[in-house]
């Protein structure tokens, strides 16, 4: 399971609110806010990193092929070589789930927000049935 889909998982669990568990969410929803934006942070932390790694890869990638060529090439044609190695792509597929998860984490942080008003509704919403 991909951590995209674990965390949509736990963030369905954390996110069901009923007449039952209602004040044990209300209850738990600073630790859940502070658990997803904790995620948050330490994937923003990931995704520079991964980003630093690619340019260390890519310059790296140059210079050795600019080294090792038999003969010259342009600037933009040992970019393109370097863009298509397998080292780039793996890291460039990393950067782009990364990105994924972390706009999952950026609505999930939104959502957290305005349960706080949508526990209130529910809980209003309860004392007027029982007036």
């Amino acid at each position: 399971m991909s951590t995209l889909e674990a965390y949509i998982t736990e963030l369905e669990a954390d996110l069901k609110v009923d007449a039952f568990n209602i004040k044990d969410v209300q209850m738990r929803l600073p630790s859940i806010k502070h658990k997803w934006i904790g995620r948050y942070v330490r994937l923003k932390q990931q995704l520079i990193k991964l980003q630093s790694q690619r340019d260390a890869i890519k310059l790296a990638s140059i210079d050795k092929v600019q080294k090792t060529a038999v003969v010259a090439m342009s600037t933009a044609a040992v970019d393109r070589l370097v863009e298509s190695t397998k080292e780039i792509k793996e890291i460039d597929n990393q950067i782009r789930d990364s990105r994924l998860v972390l706009e999952l984490l950026e609505k999930a942080e939104k959502v957290l927000s305005s349960m706080t008003f949508d526990i209130k509704n529910m809980i209003s919403l309860q004392q007027l049935e029982q007036t």
